[in-house]
């Protein structure tokens, strides 16, 4: 079943001061702590060639995506198949939309509202792939969100409180970003300073209003950064040329460097904790919760491209 939400938009001109302001250029320090996954906590979708969880709440119920058979790709490059959402007991229900090449569910907060979006094929429209972010509640109603005018939407989280945090590009290919959903109200957000245009990855918002997430810069590296009261913090680890935050709860976030898959303090802004899949390849989180438990996923070999979930309390 599929509804639509009444919406209102806040234009570009009018939140130029959103995340205006930065603080940049802070390197994060780390710690020597590292998680090693053990194969007990690998999480898989039954039956699945390839799962790939992104989000985790604070009960511990999981969402995702995942590929049964061989990995056929989207012309996008995102692999095809259906989404799901895990219980905490392990019960898995699959999330699929009639006519559309992928779905994937990227949030879900305590309530049981999960976000998302699905890619439809158009290859007679300017774009081979259209992209359409999506709420689905607890009982399995399913609402299209877009933001109005754009040619592609993607729902990336949501907290408690129902704020939502996605990314989108205009119909015209002209401008692109990441937006904030507030009861109803899109407000887009401005780059970061000296971010290359259509590079802003926002991904993850907390019951604080704080967001996560990267963007490639002009040098060509890609930089983590949290948005919190209007103003962006970027920071990159160690002697990388690739730094990005994930998922956040309301004091840690986790994301991924050259170095690997961490564990990162909101308030000093320092790596905690690296993670390790089992064998030693390192892990890509990609949600943590108030109770600390790690979501993400994995490879065991260095030549495998399916992914394994993992959720782990460390």
């Amino acid at each position: 079943m599929f509804g639509r939400r009444a919406i209102v938009v806040v234009p570009l001109a009018l939140v130029a001061a959103c995340g205006s302001g930065v603080q940049g250029g802070n390197t994060a320090p780390t710690t020597s702590s590292k998680l090693q996954l053990q194969y007990s906590q690998l999480v898989d979708v039954p039956g699945a060639t390839s799962t790939r969880v992104w989000a985790i709440n604070d009960v511990g119920a999981t969402v995702g995506d995942f590929t049964v058979g061989a990995l056929v790709f989207t012309d996008s490059g995102g692999a095809r198949g259906p989404a799901f959402i895990r219980g905490p007991g392990g019960t898995v229900a699959t999330v699929d939309i009639p006519g559309a090449s992928r779905v994937s569910l990227r949030g879900i907060n305590d309530a049981g509202v999960a976000v998302g979006f699905y890619s439809v094929d158009t290859p007679q429209g300017p774009n081979a792939v259209t992209y359409h972010g999506f709420e689905r509640t607890p009982d399995g109603v399913i609402t299209v969100v877009d933001l109005p005018g754009a040619g592609d939407s993607a729902l990336q989280g949501i907290n408690n409180i129902g704020d939502i945090v996605g990314q989108y590009d205009l119909a015209d290919q002209s401008v692109g970003g990441s937006f904030v959903l507030k009861q109803g109200r899109f407000t887009t957000l401005q780059d970061p300073p000296g971010a290359v245009p259509f590079n802003v990855f926002a991904v993850g918002i907390n019951d604080l209003g704080v967001v996560s997430g990267s963007f490639t810069g002009l040098n060509g590296n890609k930089h983590a950064f949290l948005l919190r009261g209007g103003t962006y913090t970027t920071f990159e680890d160690t002697r990388v040329t690739t730094t990005a935050l994930k998922g956040l709860n309301n004091g840690q976030a986790v994301g991924v460097s050259d170095n690997g898959g961490f564990v990162f303090d909101i308030a000093t802004l320092s790596i905690t904790t690296f993670i390790d899949c089992p064998g030693g390849l390192f892990a890509f989180p990609e949600g943590i919760n108030n109770q600390g438990q790690i979501a993400g996923r994995c490879t065991l070999a260095a030549d495998s491209p399916p992914f394994h979930g993992f959720v782990v309390t460390p």
